[in-house]
């Protein structure tokens, strides 16, 4: 059998185990309903589930990348606006700042930049509550 054939064959069981995983079978039943083991079931969803990944955040990388596009040439327009008014029309200013803020923050959260960071301190709020109970007696 040929070589393209044969990775024709296997693709299209690689979706055919990731749609049954998805319809909620178990690698087991998935395997026999494509003739295959039931690790190489697993493999097959798992390699599917990777490509898939791989796919949306090349695809989220693209549109990031022409997202910061449009924010830079607006940000690019605000800061003429700002150069222009700055002698001539104070509240005029004013907005153009704000508006550079706005879109500064907006390529801040573009990458994750203003993501909440997760501290971990050595004890839960459990832990706090249980020693303020204890200091209260």
């Amino acid at each position: 059998m040929p070589k393209n054939s044969q990775s024709a064959k296997k693709a299209a069981k690689v979706v055919e185990a990731f749609d049954l995983r998805c319809r909620g079978y178990r690698y087991r039943d998935i395997g026999k309903a494509i003739g295959v083991s039931a690790t190489t079931a697993f493999r097959y969803v798992s390699q599917e589930l990777a490509r898939l990944a791989k796919e949306a955040t090349e695809g989220a990388e693209r549109l990031r990348v022409i997202e910061h596009a449009r924010l830079e040439d607006s940000y690019r327009e605000t800061q003429h606006g700002i150069l222009a008014t700055r002698d001539s029309d104070p509240t005029a200013h004013v907005r153009y700042i704000e508006q550079a803020r706005k879109i500064s923050e907006s390529i801040r959260k573009l990458y994750g930049l203003d993501a909440p960071e997760e501290h971990n301190f050595g004890f839960s709020w459990t832990d706090l509550a249980a020693a303020a109970a204890d200091e209260v007696d």
